[in-house]
């Protein structure tokens, strides 16, 4: 199995067709309580720059980007990315941003 690391993962979601992408079933749970669209969340893994990425576990990545709506809030998303630089959304969430900025002020 390829262990992608953050910069792999970068370019190959950057490259990525979204008409392609997966979404595991785990995303459409609850998704109408956790404040956000799923095209919001396509926008943001194709159209956005991340607030940050961290490396979770071999080929699963999280990134932040700013909430949709809530100015307060971050949209983390879980991605997956397969020996065939297939892409799946695992599950996406919301978060203080606050836990975001104190990680970057210390």
């Amino acid at each position: 199995m390829i262990d992608y690391n953050i910069q792999e993962a970068q370019d190959i979601i950057q490259n990525y067709n979204p008409n392609f992408v997966r979404f595991d079933k785990h995303i459409f749970k609850d998704w109408f309580e956790r404040g956000y669209t799923h095209q919001y969340v396509a926008e943001c893994l194709f159209e956005k720059i991340p607030l940050g990425i961290n490396k979770t576990t071999e080929n699963r990545f999280k990134l932040i980007y700013p909430h949709e709506k809530n100015k307060n809030m971050d949209l983390y998303i879980i991605v997956e990315i397969d020996d065939y630089r297939n892409i799946t959304i695992i599950t996406a969430y919301v978060f203080d941003k606050r836990r975001r900025e104190r990680i970057v002020e210390r």
